[in-house]
């Protein structure tokens, strides 16, 4: 649905037309029904469909490698070189005291991580919290603040253009700049929230991979075949691994040989990693054979082998699944064919997601957990709606140079009954986020206001002229203001040529 600021614009766009009597050639006005509504400030960014597949390929599963989770020791062996195994036996264990030392340290990376959002957060709320000299007319310091800060700014303009002396453009130049200070002051512990947040999502997914590894010390047989003990890679010379010989992490340390069949490696970028569970049902398209789906469920996961190149090295992180087929369908399979999968019981908010690129501009006001609305280029009768999830902690230059944030949106699934709409990764469109909401008393749209005698002003048709109101800005939306005054709903303000009117100028609604 589109955002209630877009509704009332609608209704703004249908005012009536008015004319000043009394004059024969008497300039239009247009009017807008004063409203109660919320009022939200959006914000738009260039949006990218992202659907979620993995790139497959079959591997012959007569040969399935017991990797390494980590940097480790080999702490026992259960089984000898040669013997028969059935899959989900126990074949041995390792041990790792890197791995150790690592848990140590992500578990005291997170706890700081942890005390330096609470911080943060205390430190803005610490801020937001300050009262406004002028209480019955500001919510907090900081509204009046970027009041007082436009105002002392306007001050100094007029000086100047009535050529007051240096002196007094110089002190009103001086007050704004302590206004901008403290609203400066906001937007820096604004962002420290923000990268505190960050820093504490990186912290908690490194816990929990590295808590994963640990657990992951127990060498188990991923199918039944003939087991061998793998090479020593680390001390050379062709040697077998015995207990006690170091492994590097994805390194094999066991090889199970099975007799028949292959199997379907999925490889899995880290960011599209939680939805893919052992068990998971797996549709599989190759490129060799077109429309001829094989099928499958995820057996393992296991990480990607280490890099051997610095270039691989910076490259992002992934996994393999390894899927085991329910049959090759008839097909010639051969080891090494690729092809694109996906998974079977995805919903639709796991299926498709969306990127965002928040300009460096408006980073500061977009925050996790804020609502959006997507609107795709191939599909503009079909709004998505969705919700940020994560915002990039570091910036990156686009596609036109622009300095942008990267924010991935998880897509609300469409009301029950609903046709899905027909998405395709790499669609693109606009995304409109909703920086900030207010359920204002009263609304006006932001044309029918005006500065008269320091105040801001709107002029409302009673009786057939127009009177000049006062009124106290909460909020602004995208066309919409959030008021207070001596006005009621249903009332009609001049929004066209508002700064012809007059107050008791009669007015004829035509």
């Amino acid at each position: 649905m589109r955002s209630p600021t877009r509704t009332a614009a609608a209704v703004a766009a249908l005012a009536l037309v008015v004319a000043a009597c009394g004059e024969e050639q008497a300039a239009p006005f247009g009017t807008a029904e004063v409203t109660v509504e919320p009022v939200s400030q959006v914000i738009s960014t260039p949006a990218t469909l992202t659907a979620r597949t993995y790139t497959a390929t079959v591997r012959d599963a007569a040969r399935v490698d017991v990797l390494a989770p980590a940097a480790a020791t080999v702490g026992a062996f259960l089984v000898e070189d040669g013997a028969t195994v059935t899959a989900g036996q126990t074949l041995g264990s390792l041990r790792s005291d890197a791995l150790a030392s690592s848990l140590r340290q992500a578990e005291s990376t997170y706890l700081s991580a942890v005390m330096a959002e609470r911080s943060a957060v205390d430190a803005l709320a610490t801020n937001e919290a300050i009262p406004a000299d002028s209480p019955n007319t500001f919510v907090n310091r900081l509204e009046e603040a970027q009041v007082l800060l436009a105002e002392a700014l306007e001050e100094a303009e007029r000086l100047r253009a009535d050529n007051a002396s240096d002196g007094l453009v110089r002190a009103q130049l001086a007050l704004a700049q302590q206004y901008r200070a403290e609203y400066d002051a906001w937007v820096r512990l604004k962002d420290a929230v923000t990268s505190a947040q960050a820093a504490l999502r990186s912290a908690e997914q490194a816990l929990e991979q590295t808590r994963a590894a640990a657990a992951d010390l127990t060498l188990v047989a991923p199918i039944g075949g003939t087991v061998r003990i793998a090479t020593d890679r680390v001390a050379g010379s062709g040697r077998t691994l015995t207990v006690g010989s170091d492994v590097a992490a994805a390194q094999p340390v066991l090889t199970i040989t099975s007799t028949v069949g292959h199997r379907i490696d999925l490889t899995i970028p880290e960011v599209d990693l939680a939805p893919v569970e052992v068990g998971a049902r797996v549709d599989i398209d190759l490129a060799a054979f077109p429309g001829e789906a094989l099928t499958g469920r995820v057996a393992r996961i296991v990480p990607a082998p280490a890099p051997t190149t610095a270039a691989a090295a910076a490259a992002p992180v992934t996994f393999v699944g390894e899927v085991e087929l329910d049959g090759d369908g008839g097909l010639t399979l051969r080891d090494g064919l690729t092809g694109t999968a996906s998974l079977e019981d995805l919903t639709f908010s796991q299926r498709h997601e969306v990127t965002l690129e928040v300009d460096e501009v408006d980073v500061v006001l977009v925050a996790v957990g804020q609502p959006v609305v997507v609107e795709l280029d191939a599909l503009r009768d079909t709004p998505l709606a969705g919700t940020i999830v994560t915002l990039s902690a570091t910036p990156r230059r686009n596609a036109t140079g622009a300095t942008v944030y990267d924010a991935r949106v998880r897509l609300d699934a469409p009301a029950a009954g609903t046709e899905l709409p027909q998405l395709r990764g790499g669609l693109s469109g606009t995304g409109e986020v909703e920086v900030e909401r207010l359920d204002a008393p009263l609304t006006v749209p932001s044309t029918a206001l005006l500065r008269s005698g320091g105040n801001e002003v709107v002029y409302v048709v009673r009786g057939g002229v127009a009177v000049e109101v006062p009124v106290t800005v909460l909020a602004f939306g995208d066309l919409r203001a959030a008021v207070t005054g001596a006005i009621e709903p249903g009332e009609r303000v001049i929004t066209t040529g508002v700064e012809r009117a007059e107050d008791g100028a009669p007015v004829e609604v035509g």
